[in-house]
């Protein structure tokens, strides 16, 4: 928020030196230090305003600074593996949208380079790889958000193959 007063001071006397620009070209000759002031006053009020605003309704999207930062030594698809599969077991609609596609396309990986059976191709032979719970829940529709031990024994199974 403090960086929010220069930035907002060096629009407002980009402005007001336009709109001096504009009266000099009109052929009237303005004073700068009034305008100046004007400048100055207008970023003042536009900060306040905005403070104020936050302060009464903050913003309802999330923050874009990263909460955590990942060690050097970690590969950053870990850290995004992790949030879906986190915010996969918290939303249903991230379940659907993003988990299962997620564990589907490693799945049917796994199954054609390891085992030569296709998920979809020979649905009976990949169900006893992979066992009932796990093929459940990645054929059919997510309902509602699965839970960390149901991903948990799937992800097993998955990596057994």
């Amino acid at each position: 928020m403090t960086s929010s007063i220069p930035r907002a001071l060096a629009v407002a006397i980009g402005v007001a030196v336009a709109v001096m620009l504009g009266i000099v070209a009109a052929g009237w000759s303005p004073r700068v230090e009034y305008v100046l002031a004007i400048a100055a006053t207008i970023a003042i009020i536009v900060v306040a305003v905005r403070r104020m605003i936050a302060r009464v309704a903050p913003p309802c999207w999330p923050s874009r600074a990263l909460n955590r930062r990942a060690s050097p030594g970690v590969d950053p698809r870990i850290e995004a593996i992790e949030t879906i599969v986190r915010r996969g077991t918290q939303d249903a609609g991230v379940g659907r949208r993003r988990l299962q596609p997620m564990l589907v396309e490693l799945a049917i990986h796994r199954l054609s380079r390891r085992r030569g059976v296709g998920l979809v191709e020979d649905p009976a032979a990949a169900r006893r790889m992979l066992g009932d719970d796990a093929f459940r829940f990645l054929t059919e529709v997510v309902e509602e958000a699965p839970s960390p031990a149901q991903v948990a024994r799937t992800v097993t199974a998955v990596e057994q193959l």
